[in-house]
């Protein structure tokens, strides 16, 4: 009989802040994605998203596209518009 597989710790909760830099990460990687693949670009994305300032833990490009599907859905009750400004201001 095999043992049960030890659980993944979870990692501690987004923060808005971290939200913004995702927000404003993803955007980034968007402008020059012409030629990337889907693991290309969240890699892409999750280096950018490390550089930001504001960012303090390091985030797996895989909890980067979990959070981001969050995102997603409450941004999709929102004008693209609104959207792009709050990720380039961050306001």
């Amino acid at each position: 009989m095999s043992s049960p597989a030890t659980p993944t710790p979870r990692e501690p909760a987004y923060t808005d802040i971290e939200d913004v830099a995702l927000s404003r990460s993803w955007f980034h990687t968007l402008k020059s994605v012409q030629g990337m693949n889907f693991t290309v670009f969240w890699e892409n994305t999750d280096d950018s998203f490390k550089s930001q300032p504001e960012v303090f833990r390091a985030r797996s490009a895989a909890s980067l596209r979990s959070r981001w599907s969050v995102l997603q859905r409450v941004v999709q009750t929102y004008p693209r518009t609104v959207c792009m400004k709050f990720a380039m201001d961050g306001n």
